[in-house]
């Protein structure tokens, strides 16, 4: 090789080289910027989000239905619950800019982190275990007399999600059981099986004229079904329905106060 083409050689040489040492080390600018990223996120979201300052660590997965996006320190729960025994409220982000409610699941891992706040907890209606009761597989056998008329047993009620997201009119039978109708509500709202429903609500409307429904008023507060196991195969006659009812299904599962209970002196 010429002394010529050895110094293009060599220079060719260190060129490449040096281009091989800067792609490496902007590779490595990128991936220690990147960790250095990820360490400020983790930082962020292990500190509790009720305010600034507030510091402590968060509750791994809580809230437990994604109510909001605050992540909450253990501390400032228990603040936040004597403060709702304070003043009489239902237990809530304790983020002063979001305020949102806790979910019952969210309530009941709260009250497992804090038993010393059982007198609180023991207010609010939390145990809602109906559903278990009522079973796909098991629906009740439709029994026909010898002078069945299908019209005298046809009726037809509205039903609807709690976050206003289906609503439709259900057909059902009014010697139909009460396990029957949760089950064709489910259905027909596209509830699925391993979906949880908090509650049933009798929400009361104006009828088809424009009317109030003759043995109540419009503007009544939701009624509550309370199922038991032997409620859940009664017929639906025992429910009253009617063209001015509507069926509301809750799946937010906002924590309720039990009917018997008042959270404080104060009004809720």
């Amino acid at each position: 090789m010429s002394p010529t083409c050895a110094t293009v050689y060599v220079r060719n040489t260190w060129k490449k080289a040096n281009t091989q040492r800067q792609i490496a080390v902007k590779r490595e600018y990128v991936s220690l910027v990147s960790r250095l990223y990820s360490v400020v996120n983790i930082f962020q979201i292990a500190r509790c989000q009720a305010g600034l300052k507030c510091k402590n660590l968060t509750i791994s997965g809580f809230p437990s239905k994604d109510e909001c996006e605050h992540a909450i320190c253990i501390q400032c729960l228990e603040k936040m619950i004597d403060d709702c025994e304070s003043v009489g409220s239902l237990p809530r982000c304790p983020n002063e800019s979001c305020n949102a409610l806790y979910s019952t699941e969210s309530v009941i891992a709260i009250r497992a982190m804090l038993p010393g706040k059982s007198a609180f907890f023991n207010k609010l209606s939390l145990d809602n275990n109906y559903y278990y009761m009522i079973k796909d597989e098991a629906i009740t056998p439709i029994k026909f007399s010898t002078n069945f008329k299908s019209m005298q047993r046809y009726f037809e009620i509205d039903v609807k999600l709690s976050d206003g997201s289906e609503s439709k009119k259900l057909s059902f039978d009014r010697i139909g059981t009460i396990a029957d109708l949760v089950r064709e509500i489910r259905r027909e709202l596209n509830i699925a099986p391993e979906e949880k429903v908090y509650g049933y609500y009798l929400t009361r409307s104006l009828n088809a004229e424009g009317k109030l429904d003759e043995d109540g008023y419009s503007d009544k507060p939701a009624e509550k079904l309370e199922f038991s196991a032997e409620s859940i195969s009664e017929t639906v006659e025992k429910l009253n329905l009617s063209t001015a009812i509507t069926i509301v299904a809750d799946i937010a599962g906002i924590v309720q106060v039990k009917n018997d209970k008042a959270l404080s002196d104060k009004a809720i």
